[in-house]
């Protein structure tokens, strides 16, 4: 578990990181499937213009021309015209076939399929006809064509016109009239072949053609006809280069990973041997120190006894001041080793889930005056005023760890006075928690400072302040006595300001 709370924050932001890459790709690939279709779309339309476009320019070759006035207007001779208007036919492969149309709309001459020349009335009728009525002959400087596609059973026809027109070279007598003159058609049938040949060379695929106007189909271009209706849409598999690299990359993506995630269980692995090694290095750390804690305990405790008894005369004089001086430092050394020894066998308990809790009714008034009176001593040698305000209260708690908690804040709150300051103690029930508040007048500590503080062995020595002899346990067993006991400790301090220490104890009998 604590493994888990020490690196969720990474894997959260790996997660974090690949979701975000995940999505700035998507949205790459997006912006570069757009303008590869708006790109397309253009090709596209580029191409199916220049179909028509390329049989006007054949048909106006073949028909603003001197001698096709002759043989055409002036002369309809059927042989030139099969030779000219046929070979342009039979020679290139986008020409199906050509219709030489009169004012009238008789058809002169017609190169193709009989199918075709059987199926002209109805062009004429879908078109074709309006489309001819439509050019206006101007000048011979000037070309009458027209161009575009002709819809006819559902399929579409290329179709290039030009009016017979002479070049101008040529001088007619008497002067042609200004009438309108027989039209040149050239055609091609749009069918399978022609559509995967615009699909090669616009780089798409499945192009067709749909007599219905799709509108809302982001593949699909609408396709007028030669006189500007709308007959139907061009469709085709839109091709989507930036989904096409998300996918030859997602199996390289996946290895890695799968590579990433191995990694990451293989850390995860490693990590979990090492903490339990730490653990157990811990554990038995803590197991020595217990044990050595008791056995040291004992002589302890002998020499703060013999020397307490030779120090009161009970079997014979004391001489000497100096001896008198030495005993009595021997016994206070004794007893400030076996309060050290007393912080690390309670610190090594709590850190190796041993210490066992006594909960019974407990007077809190009572053990706060009792810790009171303890710390009254050296409050008194440094001329430390003591206010207090404190409630009457019986709780549920264990009144040793109440008792040590308290004595350890009071401890360092008068170790951090300075001479003549205050150390106010307060007491109250707030809600479900029966709260002992400890303030002083020191001088404060930063949130870094705090945070060293609670830390076992960590020390803090302000400026100015002698803070003595110590182990840097006292605030680290409180914080571990009251989490051990479901209570809260809390620190509020800043330099200059002094410190404030609450310890929150519950109430179980508070509803």
């Amino acid at each position: 578990m604590q493994l888990i709370r020490l690196i969720w924050p990474v894997i959260l932001v790996v997660v974090i990181s690949l979701f975000a890459l995940i999505a700035v790709a998507g949205f790459f690939a997006n912006q570069y499937d757009q303008a590869a279709e708006t790109t397309q779309r253009t090709i596209i339309k580029t191409a199916t213009g220049k179909i028509s476009h390329n049989l006007t320019v054949l048909a106006e070759d073949n028909s603003w021309w001197d001698d096709a006035v002759d043989n055409v207007v002036l002369e309809q001779n059927t042989n030139w015209m099969h030779r000219i208007f046929g070979d342009v036919s039979s020679s290139r492969n986008y020409v199906d076939g050509t219709i030489v149309i009169h004012p009238d709309s008789s058809v002169v001459y017609h190169s193709g399929s009989d199918d075709d020349l059987r199926a002209l009335p109805n062009w004429l009728d879908a078109g074709l006809q309006e489309a001819i009525n439509n050019m206006d002959f101007v000048n011979g400087n000037i070309g009458a064509t027209a161009q575009g596609f002709l819809k006819y059973n559902d399929n579409l026809i290329a179709l290039g016109i030009s009016m017979v027109q002479p070049s101008g070279y040529k001088v007619y007598d008497p002067p042609l009239s200004a009438n309108r003159r027989p039209v040149l058609v050239l055609y091609q049938h749009m069918g399978r072949e022609e559509y995967a040949e615009l699909a090669n060379a616009t780089g798409v695929s499945s192009l067709q053609f749909s007599p219905a106007e799709l509108e809302n189909k982001r593949s699909a271009l609408r396709i007028m006809d030669i006189n500007g209706d709308v007959v139907g849409s061009i469709m085709w598999r839109q091709r989507l280069p930036g989904n096409d690299l998300l996918r030859d990359l997602a199996v390289p993506a996946s290895i890695l990973l799968v590579i990433v995630m191995l990694t990451a269980a293989y850390f995860m692995y490693q990590a979990r041997t090492l903490i339990k090694d730490l653990e157990h290095a811990n554990n038995a750390k803590m197991s020595f120190l217990a044990s050595m804690s008791h056995e040291v305990r004992t002589p302890l405790n002998t020499i703060i006894g013999f020397a307490e008894i030779v120090g009161m005369e009970l079997y014979g004089k004391l001489e000497g001041t100096k001896n008198k001086e030495y005993m009595k430092i021997i016994r206070n050394s004794g007893e400030h080793l076996l309060s050290i020894v007393n912080d690390i066998l309670d610190i090594s308990k709590l850190e190796a889930d041993r210490f066992e809790l006594h909960v019974e009714p407990v007077d809190a008034q009572d053990i706060i005056e009792q810790c009171l009176n303890i710390v009254a001593v050296p409050a008194d040698e440094k001329s430390i005023r003591i206010v207090s305000d404190i409630a009457s209260v019986t709780i549920e708690s264990d009144a040793r760890i109440m008792r040590q908690t308290l004595i350890n804040v009071l401890s360092n709150a008068i170790k951090f006075t300075p001479k003549g300051g205050q150390v106010s103690v307060l007491s109250e029930q707030k809600g479900k928690y029966f709260v002992i508040t400890v303030s002083d007048n020191g001088p404060g500590m930063t949130q870094e400072e705090i945070h060293v503080a609670l830390e076992p062995f960590g020390q803090i020595t302000p400026n100015n302040i002698k803070a003595g002899t110590g182990t840097g346990l006292g605030l680290p067993i409180v914080e571990r006595f009251m989490k051990l006991i479901g209570g809260k400790l809390t620190i509020r301090s800043a330099p200059g300001y002094g410190t404030s220490v609450s310890l929150e104890f519950p109430n179980k009998d508070v509803t």
